[in-house]
C-alpha cells in the first residue's frame, strides 16, 4: 500500500531513519515482554474492532477526499489495534494498547512540512520515560482484566454492532447507486451557456458588439456575454460568465492569467466584499470591485460558485470541489459578473446592479448547471 510505504519510507537524515525504526523496535519490545499476559487474556471476536475498522476505512476515504496526507496514515496505523480488536477482543488490545498508539509517533516524524521533527523525537522519548515510570510504580495486575466479561461479549449483544453496519450500508447503498458519479468515455463535449431571460423591469440579454468591459478567463469550457436594459433604455448592466466543466478543479479558475479584468484598460480603485439584500428574506454575497479607465468609473460584482451552490467563500469552495465528484450529475465551477458605469456617484451602480440582481438572481442558477442539459450521445451503447 502507498500510504503505508509512505510511513516507513527510508529519508535522508540518518537521526529520522534510527528514529523511525526505534520507534518500532520500542514498539514491539513492549508486546514481546506482555507475552504472559496475551497468554492470560480471554480472547474472541469483536465486532466493537470491526465498527473501529468501519470508522477508520471513512478516516482514511476522507483523507484521500482532502488530501490530507496525515489523515490517511493516521487511518491506516489505527486500522492495526483496530484489526487486532477485531480478532481477538479489546482485553488484548487494553493489554498491548501503548505500544500499538506508540507507533503513531512515526507519522509527525515522517512529515516534511513539520519544522520541528527533532521536538517530535524527543516528545516520544519523554513519553516512554513516563511509561517506563507508570509501569515500575502502578504496574496494573494482569488478573484484574484476565476475567471481566464485558457485555459484548454475550451473543445477543455481540449482534448489535454487525447488524448496525449492515443497516447502514443498505440504507446508503440506494444513495450511491444513485449519486456515485459515472465517468463516461468521451470524444468531445459541447457546453452552452444560455443567458435568462430579463423580467421584473429589465430587458434582454442582447448581444454585446463592443465591449467595454469583460472579464479575461481564456481558459474556461465555455464563456457568455451578455447585456441586459432597464425599462427606461437608459441604463445598462453587463453580464458575464465562465464555466469550467466537472472535469477539471476549481483551482483552474484560481490561475493568474483568469482575471475579472483586463489591466492594460482598467485600473483597480476599490476592492471588497458585500452581502446584497434581495427579496423574500434572500441575501447574496459578492465581491466588489470598482474600476476607472480614462475617466469612466465602473463598479463590478462577481461570485464564484461549485457544484450549483454560490460563494465567495474559497475554502468552502475548495472543499465543495472536493466532495462534488461523487455525483452523478456533479456540476463544475464557474464565476459570474455584472458590471455598471457611474458618473460621480458610485451609489448610483450599486442601486443599479441591487436592482438588476433582486430581479434576475434566481433566474441566474440557470448559467450554473449547464451539464444536466448535456446529452451524453457518444456514451457506450447508445
Amino acid at each position: 500500500m502507498p500510504t503505508l510505504a509512505s510511513i516507513f519510507e527510508i529519508k535522508k537524515a540518518v537521526w529520522l531513519t534510527f528514529s523511525t525504526y526505534g520507534i518500532v523496535t520500542v514498539s514491539l519490545y513492549f508486546i514481546i515482554t506482555r507475552i504472559k499476559i496475551i497468554k492470560t487474556t480471554v480472547f474472541y471476536s469483536s465486532q466493537l474492532g470491526l465498527l473501529c475498522l468501519f470508522l477508520m476505512v471513512i478516516f482514511f476515504i476522507l483523507g484521500q477526499i482532502t488530501n490530507l496526507n496525515y489523515a490517511e496514515q493516521a487511518s491506516v496505523m489505527l486500522m492495526l489495534p483496530a484489526l487486532v480488536m477485531t480478532a481477538f477482543g479489546p482485553l488484548l488490545v487494553q493489554n498491548i494498547l501503548f505500544p500499538l498508539l506508540y507507533l503513531m509517533f512515526i507519522i509527525p516524524l515522517q512529515d516534511e512540512t513539520l519544522g520541528a521533527r527533532p521536538l517530535i523525537a524527543g516528545v516520544a522519548c519523554l513519553v516512554l520515560i513516563a511509561y517506563l515510570i507508570y509501569q515500575k510504580f502502578f504496574k496494573p495486575e494482569a488478573e484484574a482484566f484476565a476475567y471481566k466479561t464485558p457485555m459484548w461479549i454475550s451473543i445477543n449483544a455481540r449482534w448489535l454492532l454487525p447488524t448496525f453496519i449492515a443497516f447502514s450500508m443498505l440504507m446508503v447503498s440506494p444513495w450511491l447507486g444513485e449519486n456515485i458519479r459515472s465517468f463516461y468515455p468521451t470524444k468531445n463535449r459541447e457546453i452552452a451557456l444560455r443567458a435568462p431571460l430579463g423580467k421584473h423591469g429589465w430587458t434582454g440579454p442582447y448581444s454585446v458588439r463592443n465591449p467595454a468591459w469583460t472579464a479575461l478567463y481564456k481558459g474556461a469550457s465555455a464563456t457568455l456575454e451578455g447585456q441586459y436594459f432597464s425599462e427606461t433604455g437608459k441604463n445598462s448592466i453587463y453580464l458575464y460568465t465562465a464555466y469550467f466543466h466537472s472535469d477539471r478543479e476549481f483551482s483552474d479558475m484560481l490561475m493568474h492569467s483568469n482575471v475579472i479584468y483586463d489591466p492594460s484598460l482598467w485600473k483597480q480603485v476599490s476592492f471588497g466584499s458585500t452581502n446584497v439584500k434581495l427579496e423574500d428574506n434572500q441575501s447574496a454575497n459578492v465581491f466588489s470591485v470598482t474600476l476607472e479607465s480614462a475617466g469612466v468609473f465602473r463598479v463590478v460584482w462577481y461570485w464564484y460558485y461549485v457544484a450549483g451552490v454560490s460563494t465567495t467563500d474559497l475554502a468552502l469552495a475548495a472543499f465543495l470541489d472536493k466532495i462534488r465528484v461523487i455525483a452523478k450529475h456533479a456540476q463544475g465551477s464557474g464565476v459570474i459578473a455584472i458590471s455598471t458605469t457611474y458618473t460621480t456617484d458610485p451609489r448610483e451602480a450599486t442601486d443599479r446592479l441591487k436592482s438588476f440582481l433582486s430581479a434576475m438572481y434566481n433566474g441566474l442558477d440557470a448559467l450554473k448547471r449547464p451539464e444536466i442539459f448535456y446529452t451524453r450521445a457518444n456514451q457506450a451503447g447508445t
